[in-house]
């Protein structure tokens, strides 16, 4: 039996949310608190992670103001 140990992404990954479709995971990770970016990674066996690509890259297309 192989044994992962966490954190699954080494370093300041908050917010997460996995997914698996068929044998495929990909996470989403964000930091909304310092910048509007959400970053996603692959990977086959939970433990070798690549990164693909950032998500709402764009400054002032999230609006966070609360009213």
């Amino acid at each position: 039996m192989v044994q992962i140990t966490s954190p699954i992404l080494a370093g300041f990954h908050p917010a997460l949310a996995i997914i698996m479709v068929e044998k495929d995971y990909s996470i989403a990770t964000s930091t909304f608190a310092w910048f509007t970016k959400v970053l996603i990674h692959h990977s086959k066996d939970l433990r070798n992670w690549k990164f693909i690509t950032w998500l709402l890259t764009k400054q002032g297309k999230v609006n966070f103001s609360y009213k």
